[in-house]
Formats: structure tokens, C-alpha cells, sequence
């Protein structure tokens, strides 16, 4: 199939040559959508596109909080007051500050310029698709606060802060089709991602308080399970999101012989080694 995908795409990149040596100059054809993305490679104007989908699936900024805020209702004294059938000793109360508070956040640091991407090698899939990863890593800044509150009275209360690396392992199979409507020769790469695979690699704190240090290291233990947690609930939603991402932005992966002599048939090969070439 690799043989056959060649002669398919000498056979055109020759027709393009015999008709630039013609010595009527032949007319400027309409550039087709394949022909917009110029020098960006098939892996690279997928990488763009997952990149993009994943930064707009993270929250920048997020913020969970565990009882902070909570009050309990306490006696405050007993006074009389006067009612219709006399005076009478009532109980007055009030609500004060109670219990453990806990609250988190996670920042994501600098995406744009820290958002890491790399491809695993290609396997041949089902219908005759190629397999592979994305595999994406993501810096994030990490905080934390304890309060410890008994009858309004607070007590222990301290913050860790840190570092942790969120990585995105992006399960995508892949096929490249000739284009429909497009010149000849011209080549459609079409991804789905399958599945999306986010877990925390590490947290590393950089600033714990002093005081009760085995305390401050509990509550970052707490902050590492509340990571991995909300990435895990987020994995089903992560892997439309992308999928819609790279639907809105097809004319990316579409590549015209020219485009594809410019970038080298060796990176579009890259995608095809596993499945055997381009479909017809």
C-alpha cells in the first residue's frame, strides 16, 4: 500500500510539473482550503489542534473548598422576655465558626509556553487506521489552607503550597483519505481521539509551614487526591471537547501535492507507516 500511495502522489506531483513547463503559463488556480496551511506538517497541525483542545478543556483556575465556611448553632445565654401571658427565661443563640476548613486551588502555569506535546511510535489499527498517543504534560501551581475552628474559637491553622505536573494521554487512531472536492493528489488526515487518560504525575511542596509539619503534609496528601479526582471525572468531557475541537478546525488537516512537496512525503509517511497508505 506504502508503493502504491507513492505512485499515487508522484503521479500527481508530476502532472503539476509538465504543467508549470508548459510556455503559455497556465492560469493561477483558486487556492483550495488544503492549500491555506502552508509548511505545517500533518503531525504538527495535529499537535497544534490537541494542544488548543486541551487548553480550552482545563480550567485555567481551579477551586474546591471542604466545609470551609461552616457554623454551628450554639447557646449565647438566656434573657427574659415579655409576652402576652407574662415574662418568660428564653434561650438565645447564635452561629459561630465550626469544625475542619479546607480549601484548595490549582493554577495552571503559563500553558501557552509549558504545555509539552509528544507522539507515541504508530501501530496499525482496525479498518485500516493507524494507532497511536499523544501524550501531553502540563505545569500547574498548587495551594492550600487549613483552618481548625471549635465554637468559634480558631485553632490550628496553616498552608502548603507547590508544584505538580498533570499529564493528558490522548488514545487516537487515524486514517488520511484522498479530499473531497479538493485538486488532485490532495490528502484529508482524519484523527479521532478515542479516549483521554489525565492523571497527576507528581506534586511536589515548596512551602509548608513550620508549625505541625506532619499536619501541613496530611493536607498535602488531600490536595494530591482532589487533583487526581476531579482529572479523572474530567476525562469523558475532555474527550468530546477535543474531538469537537478538531472537527471545527478540518481545513488544518488537509494537504494539497504542493503542500505535501514542500513538508516532504517522508512526515506524511510517518502517519501512513502503520496503516499501509492512503485510502481509496
Amino acid at each position: 500500500m506504502i508503493s502504491k500511495s507513492r505512485a499515487f502522489l508522484a503521479v500527481a506531483l508530476a502532472a503539476s510539473s509538465l504543467r508549470a513547463d508548459t510556455t503559455v503559463p497556465p492560469p493561477v488556480p483558486k487556492p483550495d482550503s488544503a492549500a491555506v496551511q502552508k509548511n505545517v506538517s500533518p503531525n504538527q497541525a495535529l499537535a497544534d489542534i490537541a494542544r488548543e483542545a486541551i487548553l480550552k478543556s482545563l480550567k485555567p483556575e481551579y477551586e474546591k473548598q471542604d466545609n470551609w465556611g461552616h457554623q454551628k448553632e450554639i447557646v449565647d445565654g438566656y434573657r427574659w422576655v415579655s409576652h402576652a401571658d407574662g415574662w418568660h427565661l428564653e434561650k438565645q443563640t447564635k452561629n459561630v465558626n465550626e469544625g475542619l476548613w479546607r480549601s484548595y486551588r490549582v493554577r495552571l502555569d503559563d500553558p501557552q509556553h509549558n504545555l509539552k506535546l509528544r507522539f507515541t511510535a504508530p501501530k496499525a489499527a482496525e479498518a485500516g487506521r493507524t494507532a497511536f498517543q499523544a501524550i501531553l504534560a502540563a505545569k500547574l501551581n498548587v495551594e492550600a489552607r487549613q483552618e481548625q475552628w471549635v465554637l468559634g474559637v480558631k485553632g490550628l491553622n496553616f498552608q502548603v503550597a507547590g508544584d505538580a505536573t498533570v499529564e493528558a494521554k490522548l488514545d487516537v487512531q487515524i486514517g488520511i483519505q484522498p479530499l473531497k472536492g479538493g485538486s488532485f493528489g490532495s490528502i484529508e488526515v482524519q484523527p479521532e481521539v478515542t479516549a483521554v487518560h489525565l492523571r497527576l504525575v507528581d506534586l511536589t511542596l515548596k512551602r509548608v509551614d513550620i508549625i505541625r509539619g506532619d499536619a501541613a503534609k496530611e493536607l498535602g496528601h488531600a490536595l494530591e487526591d482532589i487533583i487526581a479526582g476531579e482529572l479523572r471525572k474530567r476525562e469523558p468531557d475532555v474527550t468530546k471537547k477535543i474531538n469537537a475541537e478538531i472537527a471545527k478546525h478540518r481545513d488544518k488537516l488537509q494537504f494539497s501535492p504542493s503542500q505535501i512537496a514542500e513538508i516532504g512525503w517522508d512526515k506524511v509517511q510517518a502517519l501512513l507507516g502503520a496503516v499501509g497508505g492512503v485510502a481509496h
